[in-house]
């Protein structure tokens, strides 16, 4: 057969494809009604195994070269049942405390902005802290634990911590104080020697999204499930999210192995990326978003 050929095949099946698979999305969302009002959860795991099983089964019985026409399914299928999956969870309005969190994030500044840096005045806490809010006096405090006091009561609108430790170790003090990462600062210490850089991190009492915020850093825990992993990490490829980073930490737990932490490039108040952090946030052992933010380098 031609190519010519072959690929007007290929095109007439893409496009029944394509219709056969809008209807599966139909009845999905058919499907998404009937839980809701027979309060059901969306995530059955045993429909989920049972669905690809029979596809990887009815694939493997048409492959009569032994193509790998089995295993191929079962990727294909896995995505298209992950989508499914998402569709439902965004019908339901999953997510709800974290979606409206993303919604009423702010997106400008405190002004007049109060500071409280961890660190001393005329050091590279007050360049870091003036990077951001030329205009501000930063207050100075000796402790982290004094800043954080201050910007859960009120008495500073943000706070600045040096990065003097691991930087998930510092993200994880932050989250666990129930603070947010505001903005990220690498202060350039060595105009001769290049790298030598100090770190900050800019905190705030509430998650906020500034236009130009196109940083995101995210805890999370898997179940002991083949595959997890791969799966969590596909969600953002599918909406063309760009991961930046991936680092995890060991955890003595009967439920969860490890930590994930996961950067990636993107804003929270784009509906496509808040329909997926609302998705997961109902499928993940407990999602936490350190903040969405934008690096200085100065």
């Amino acid at each position: 057969m031609e190519l010519t050929k072959i690929r007007q095949e290929i095109d007439r099946i893409d496009t029944e494809l394509v219709r056969l698979l809008c209807e599966r999305l139909d009845y999905s969302r058919q499907s998404a009604a009937y839980k809701k009002e027979h309060g059901l959860d969306i995530f059955h795991e045993d429909r989920e195994r049972e669905v690809l099983e029979a596809v990887t089964t009815a694939a493997e019985a048409l492959d009569k070269d032994n193509y790998g026409y089995g295993i191929a399914n079962r990727l294909i299928y896995s995505t298209v049942v992950e989508v499914s999956r998402s569709l439902q969870y965004k019908l339901l309005g999953a997510g709800e405390q974290l979606r409206h969190a993303l919604e009423s994030a702010p997106t400008r500044w405190a002004e007049p902005a109060r500071i409280m840096c961890c660190g001393v005045r005329g050091t590279f806490s007050d360049e870091a802290a003036r990077a951001i809010f030329p205009n501000t006096e930063p207050h100075f405090v000796n402790r982290r634990s004094e800043v954080i006091d201050a910007v859960k009561s009120g008495q500073a609108d943000y706070g600045l911590l040096p990065i003097r430790e691991p930087l998930y170790t510092v993200l994880d003090y932050v989250a666990d104080s129930g603070c947010y990462v505001a903005a990220r600062i690498h202060v350039q210490t060595d105009n001769i020697v290049k790298g030598n850089v100090t770190e900050y991190v800019l905190i705030s009492p509430m998650l906020m999204s500034m236009p130009d915020a196109n940083h995101t850093t995210l805890r999370f825990y898997l179940p002991h499930k083949s595959g997890a992993l791969y799966h969590t990490l596909g969600r953002f490829t599918l909406e063309g999210l760009n991961l930046t980073k991936l680092h995890t930490r060991p955890l003595d737990n009967a439920d969860y192995d490890c930590a994930f932490y996961l950067d990636f490039d993107g804003n929270v108040k784009n509906p496509r990326t808040a329909d997926l952090l609302c998705a997961l946030s109902e499928e993940l052992g407990e999602l936490v978003i350190f903040g969405n933010y934008r690096e200085y380098v100065i």
